[in-house]
């Protein structure tokens, strides 16, 4: 059930967290050796991941029960949406944990 943009937003930092730490730990996952590069792949990565939500939206907006005049706002948001993911990203950089959370 969507709680509002508050959850959205704890969800989008705990998963660019787990974007990051998982592939700190994990050299073998994909683009391990991109984040490594440190704090200045965080705008790499978004790009990519805007890149991928593009595609999932022209590939699947009939899936997701999209009518053809909501695409266009639907990949204007995506990249406003993985932007809330960048504080996450930041703190997995920084050791100091996402923080807590009201929605566990």
């Amino acid at each position: 059930m969507f709680e509002g943009w508050e959850q959205e937003a704890d969800i989008r930092r705990n998963t660019g967290f787990g974007t990051v730490i998982s592939r700190l730990h994990d050299a073998r996952l994909p683009y391990a050796r991109l984040i490594r590069m440190g704090r200045a792949a965080i705008p790499f990565v978004i790009a990519g991941k805007t890149w991928n939500a593009w595609r999932d939206c022209l590939r699947c907006w009939r899936v997701f029960g999209l009518r053809g005049h909501e695409l266009p706002l639907a990949m204007a948001l995506a990249p406003m949406l993985i932007g809330l993911e960048t504080g996450g990203m930041w703190a997995a950089y920084g050791n100091s944990g996402v923080g807590g959370s009201a929605f566990r």
